[in-house]
């Protein structure tokens, strides 16, 4: 079975508790990138559950930009309000659009081009 070259983890506002519970028991030499996208409202402050998270494991979270490149053993959050997806070749790209895949609902996991990370998909692994 081929190792995953990307671990995607969608929780609702309810999986807070069981997404620090994870991220606590990675290792520090975690030898793939990770992205959560969580339902989640936009904080004044900005960058609230980035810190939050960042407490709770050895790895580096960061919140994903356009055109990031994924690294290994960093965790990419996505902002409030935005669709995360994955294009070629390793980067992420972010979008508002109402359907960031066109065939599938947002709440699904695209199979295009550019498969899409949503926050109601059950924590899966994903090759790029």
């Amino acid at each position: 079975m081929k190792r995953p070259e990307l671990v995607a983890v969608g929780t609702s506002l309810g999986g807070l508790s069981a997404l620090t519970t994870l991220l606590g028991a990675l290792p520090e030499n975690f030898p793939v990138p990770i992205t959560i996208v969580q339902h989640r409202t936009i904080s004044p402050a900005g960058g609230g559950l980035a810190k939050l998270l960042q407490e709770t494991t050895r790895l580096t979270v960061v919140e994903a930009e356009d055109k990031m490149a994924l690294e290994p053993g960093k965790i990419y959050l996505a902002p409030a309000d935005y669709h995360l997806m994955i294009e070629e070749p390793g980067r992420l790209a972010l979008s508002t659009d109402a359907s960031p895949s066109s065939r599938e609902s947002l709440s699904d996991v695209g199979v295009t081009e550019s498969p899409c990370v949503s926050p109601k998909t059950a924590p899966m692994t994903w090759p790029l």
